[in-house]
């Protein structure tokens, strides 16, 4: 079982590949702390890095911290706040502030589980969030994603994933498209390890772009 998932995984990613047209990679590193409260509430804290230029120089850095609340065993909400620093073309780094919240919807079948997640996000250029204040406007944006998980057992499961990053305000249209594949590892209740290969599609641009992106997370709950 785990030797067919694995090759459904590769044949996955490669037709990822096959379905873009420019190439820019980038490595991605990740750590994310959770904790459980009880069934009901937890806290999260994230932190990224990426090398971007075909891994040739430092692109940008996360942090983020949320707390996310479980509904029911189908639903689940959340609010986050994120704080990014983005390399420029003038090899500075400009901070980005992002304030969203989440609604999510999990349907399973057994070892197959299939979520739907909602996210509303607004962009703020520098330090207020009042639009008008900083060197340009706050963007919202819809963040919509599907997620299709199959465990195959306690410790392995395999996934692939669509995201639509749709850009509200004046422009009302799609800006972004994300393929993602991946594959995750549970050493025990507290730590996990995910290894994840995402297509970012630029869309509606005089030049679209396209990243690929190879991603290490490791995952903590206490």
């Amino acid at each position: 079982m785990i030797r067919s998932a694995t090759i459904l995984l590769v044949v996955l990613l490669s037709a990822f590949r096959l379905a873009a047209q420019q190439q820019d990679a980038v490595l991605s590193g990740a750590v994310q702390l959770e904790k459980k409260w009880n069934r009901t509430f937890s806290n999260t804290m994230y932190m990224q890095g990426a090398l971007t230029e075909n891994y040739t120089e430092p692109g940008f850095g996360i942090w983020d911290i949320g707390t996310q609340i479980r509904l029911s065993t189908r639903w689940s909400v959340g609010v986050n706040y994120r704080r990014t620093a983005v390399r420029t073309l003038e090899n500075t780094f400009a901070p980005r502030q992002f304030w969203y919240g989440d609604v999510n919807y999990t349907y399973r079948w057994n070892a197959l589980s299939l979520t739907a997640r909602s996210r509303y996000v607004t962009k703020v250029y520098s330090g207020s969030l009042l639009d008008g204040e900083n060197y340009r406007d706050n963007r919202h944006y819809l963040r919509n994603r599907l997620l299709l998980r199959y465990d195959l057992n306690y410790h392995h499961d395999v996934f692939v994933a669509y995201e639509q990053v749709y850009r509200l305000d004046e422009r009302n249209e799609t800006e972004l498209h994300r393929y993602m594949a991946g594959y995750a590892y549970t050493f025990n209740m507290h730590h996990k390890l995910q290894c994840t290969y995402t297509i970012a599609a630029q869309d509606n641009r005089s030049d679209p772009g396209t990243d690929f992106i190879s991603g290490v997370t490791y995952f903590y709950r206490f």
